[in-house]
């Protein structure tokens, strides 16, 4: 996802960044540009970002920003690498070349821009799945629910009676005093704990007696019940299943990514705060 967004505009800037060999001299008055990155004697600044978008007549939302910069970043480090590899370090200097490294890992982390490019096919959470089948197995019980709040014992009943005859209405669920949990799993102990031992008497989409919790009163419709040690399976459990090799995925291509860095790696880095201009998801236009 990012290659293709990114590319045109990071080639772009690598031009930008060999054209600016001489330092730029600001008049007495004039603040320099805000650093967005820094990598050795390299430097990308506010200004640069915002010529590169006047001259390709591109919007680019504050995550795509985020990503241009991570992919130039990681150009810079393999392109000074080369010259730097054979330089001494210092203890001070391997320390901070452990906190940016991890600084760039984090931003990966943050953006997830390695889980949205990742997509699993079915062959692969098969063979996760035989690879992995100790971890499929639930260590305690566990139900799927559907969980309704309401802020008094009549409005509580209402609300289960139109759930119970089927009746429920959206705007009944936005109304005043009233929260429509989502579905989602709870422990068999505290499902237990907070119906008094009812599950037994349950069977899929019945509902739970009106449970008064501090202030609000609560209901639970049940969905599923998986007791402890049986094993998480196709297709019942797809999404979760999928979750969790992703999660794998992503974890595999952060160490893969982390393993190109240290490997031979003496170079110096350091990677400023990304002071972008906008809140989170709105578009930047210089």
């Amino acid at each position: 996802m990012r290659g293709w967004l990114c590319w045109p505009l990071l080639c772009l800037l690598s031009l930008a960044c060999a054209r600016e060999n001489p330092p730029v001299e600001h008049a007495a008055d004039e603040r320099p540009a805000p650093v967005l990155a820094r990598v050795g004697d390299s430097v990308f600044r506010r200004d640069r970002l915002e010529a590169l978008l006047q001259e390709t007549g591109r919007t680019l939302s504050r995550e795509e920003i985020s990503s241009l910069l991570m992919d130039w970043v990681e150009s810079q480090i393999f392109a000074q690498e080369s010259l730097n590899r054979h330089l001494g370090r210092t203890a001070t200097e391997r320390e901070e070349l452990k906190r940016t490294r991890l600084k760039l890992l984090k931003g990966f982390l943050q953006e997830s821009v390695l889980a949205e490019s990742l997509l699993v096919e079915d062959w692969e959470m098969r063979n996760w799945m035989r690879d992995h089948s100790e971890e499929l197995v639930l260590a305690e019980g566990r139900v799927r629910v559907l969980w309704y709040q309401a802020t008094d014992s009549s409005l509580a009943e209402g609300l289960r009676s139109a759930v119970l005859m089927d009746t429920l209405k959206q705007e009944a669920l936005g109304a005043e005093g009233v929260d429509h949990g989502r579905s989602g799993w709870i422990s068999l102990e505290r499902f237990q704990r907070e119906t008094s031992g009812i599950l037994e008497q349950l069977e899929p989409r019945e509902l739970t007696p009106l449970l008064k919790r501090d202030e609000r009163w609560v209901f639970y419709q049940l969905l599923s019940h998986q007791p402890a040690g049986q094993s998480l399976s196709l297709p019942d459990d797809e999404e979760e299943i999928r979750a969790r090799v992703l999660e794998d995925l992503r974890l595999d291509r952060l160490a893969a990514f982390e393993r190109r860095l240290v490997q031979g790696a003496d170079w110096s880095m350091s990677l400023d705060s990304l002071l972008l201009p906008r809140e989170s998801g709105q578009e930047f236009q210089p």
